[in-house]
């Protein structure tokens, strides 16, 4: 739907938009989720895989965070502001 809706708002925008915007914060976490999945053993403690879980969790979620250019330079204008 969104290829439709660029073609008729501005063609040839949704090459770009798939290039520049989605792929950009995507392909790092895809990469970081795989990576993770790939090392990460089965253990049995419930416990100690909420904990796995949530540091996977929360890795993955600040490689997005870091891979999305307009949160970028939110958070590093306000480390360099203080």
């Amino acid at each position: 739907w969104s290829a439709f809706v660029h073609s008729r708002l501005q063609p040839g925008l949704h090459f770009q938009w798939i290039i520049k915007d989605v792929l950009t914060i995507a392909l790092p976490v895809a990469t970081i989720a795989v990576t993770l999945s790939n090392l990460i053993e089965v253990i049995p403690s419930r416990w100690e895989s909420a904990g796995v879980v949530l540091v996977a969790t929360t890795l993955t979620l600040a490689v997005s965070v870091i891979s999305a250019g307009s949160i970028r330079k939110q958070i590093l204008g306000k480390l360099i502001k203080t």
